[in-house]
């Protein structure tokens, strides 16, 4: 397959779904899946004629592509005034395992000798959209934010508790330099800047996968910190919590930004619940650094945190249950 077929193919498949999307936000009605869209027959002619002009693009693009590629197979000059006029059948077909688009409607008459009853409701349109290569990462339901958001709150809830006496307390009953306290600070919140654009680009496509294991290393390294004797287990776990806790961040910010409709009141509830959590952080710290010891506020963050790797684990589960098992195969011809 020659690289230019390649990245024309690509760039198609990134140009469709980005207009797929752009459609989708425009009709918020739409029942959208991660791997495809429900449209009724009104919306299936919208789409059509919102797409037109791209998909003419394309098809003048692959043509004049399919005539350079003839024209250096037969040696022939490929400058557009010397073109050949081939017929299709004479162009190589799209290999399968190349990025591609697909979009097949679901209305059809019977075809001769077979039987395709119409539903009972009358006939049902739909537009598949099959996007491969670089194409946008898969719109994401809201509620597979619950995980991840848990952990990332749990994250910056962490950040906070060393804020004021909480800092003093654990300086004093470790026996650490004044110097510790800032060091304490930056092993989590360095790590914690470094890890959220990894958990940004990779939670794009895996958003469970990710925040899985980032939510469980949150629980040791919190663990690690309560029952940390010196400065170097201390600052280790610390560490290991920003880590995750960045990881989390990335995810959480990437799927906010993957959701349509809800975008409006997911990211404000995700900032403001961010905002109380490093103020009860802080308060939560204090009030229990004073009435017990500066242990107990990162050992009562253990049990919020096992249930925010059950959340992600559950809501992981739901998507993979959801998900269609084999690819989509309607018995409609190809539009384009």
């Amino acid at each position: 397959m020659d690289p230019r077929r390649i990245e024309l193919n690509r760039r198609h498949s990134r140009e469709m779904g980005v207009l797929f999307s752009t459609f989708l936000d425009a009709h918020p009605d739409v029942e959208s899946e991660v791997d495809g869209a429900q449209l009724t027959a009104e919306q299936d002619a919208a789409w059509v004629a919102f797409s037109a002009p791209l998909l003419g693009r394309h098809q003048a693009e692959r043509s004049a592509l399919a005539d350079v590629l003839e024209a250096e197979r037969r040696g022939d000059d490929p400058r557009p005034g010397t073109r050949r006029q081939e017929s299709t059948t004479d162009r190589p077909p799209l290999l399968a395992a190349e990025p591609r688009v697909r979009m097949l409607s679901g209305v059809t008459s019977p075809s001769p000798g077979t039987a395709n009853p119409v539903p009972p409701n009358g006939p049902r349109a739909s537009v598949i959209l099959v996007i491969g290569g670089d194409g946008p990462a898969p719109l994401r339901p809201a509620w597979m934010l619950i995980g991840p958001a848990l952990t990332a709150l749990l994250g910056v809830y962490l950040l906070a508790v060393t804020f004021g006496p909480g800092g003093s307390a654990m300086r004093m009953a470790l026996q650490l330099p004044d110097s510790a306290i800032p060091w304490s600070f930056v092993a989590y919140l360095l790590p914690a800047l470094l890890a959220t654009p990894l958990g940004f680009l990779l939670g794009r496509r895996w958003p469970t996968a990710v925040t899985l294991p980032a939510a469980v290393v949150l629980i040791l390294g919190s663990l690690l910190t309560t029952l940390a004797p010196g400065s170097g287990s201390l600052l280790f776990g610390r560490a290991l919590t920003g880590i995750a806790a960045g990881v989390a961040w990335g995810v959480t910010a990437v799927l906010v930004a993957q959701l349509r409709a809800q975008r409006a009141w997911a990211m404000p509830l995700v900032v403001g619940a961010a905002v109380l959590a490093l103020g009860f952080g802080a308060v939560a710290g204090a009030l229990l650094t004073r009435g017990l010891t500066w242990r107990t506020p990162f050992l009562l963050a253990v049990p919020l945190e096992v249930v925010a790797v059950l959340a992600t684990a559950v809501t992981g589960i739901v998507v993979l249950t959801r998900r269609p098992s084999g690819p989509v195969q309607p018995p409609a011809a190809p539009l384009v």
